[in-house]
């Protein structure tokens, strides 16, 4: 589209007249033209639904796929809802609690990644927790990765061990019910009304 304008500029400016002049006035205003207001886009991941447990980290990886495709994003939140189960383990120091652990993240392989952690609790029941991503420690991405609208998002449920410990009961396990990337943007619109086929329409 960029090099039809471009095109179009030149030729108008070759011969120029009262109508080319406003022609060429509306195409410079077609970038300046404002997003849409900042929003907040809710993306369930259904493909992270389900049981998670047996005594080891189990991964799930997905595609994530945002739409409105973003012009700028604010920050992404990531919610987790589920029935998470604790476990018992005795340790040097007595019996202790073996919760879970919680991971999403959100990565881009040329710029780095995000990071969602959440730490069970010590009892039994259902859990619904929502915080924001936080940059990983050794590469500062930003969010520009998303601009596209395309990623790899990978989600994970581990037991916590410590060293020394020994199970006392089942592993600890969940069932996550719930999975949903927040996103807070400017959503990438055309300007109503002035569409690249609306321009081209006026001056036929």
């Amino acid at each position: 589209m960029l090099k039809s304008i471009v095109s179009l500029i030149e030729s108008l400016v070759r011969k120029p007249n009262m109508k080319s002049l406003g022609f060429v006035s509306i195409l410079l205003m077609i970038p300046l033209l404002p997003a849409a207001a900042s929003e907040r886009v809710e993306i369930p991941l259904p493909e992270l639904v389900g049981s998670y447990g047996g005594g080891c980290t189990v991964y799930r990886h997905m595609d994530l796929t945002i739409r409105p495709i973003p012009a700028a994003i604010d920050s992404v939140e990531f919610r987790m809802s589920g029935y998470l189960e604790a476990g018992i383990y005795d340790c040097q120091w007595g019996p202790d609690c073996w919760p879970l652990i919680v991971s999403c993240m959100i990565s881009d392989p040329e710029v780095g990644w995000w990071d969602w952690f959440f730490y069970g609790p010590c009892t039994s029941g259902e859990t619904t927790v929502t915080s924001l991503f936080e940059e990983s420690s050794f590469h500062q991405p930003g969010w520009d990765f998303l601009l596209d609208g395309e990623c790899r998002l990978s989600f994970s449920v581990s037991p916590d061990w410590a060293d020394g410990c020994v199970a006392l009961s089942d592993d600890p396990t969940a069932e996550i019910q719930e999975a949903v990337i927040i996103i807070h943007m400017d959503p990438l619109v055309p300007a109503e009304g002035l569409t690249w086929g609306r321009v081209k329409s006026l001056y036929r």
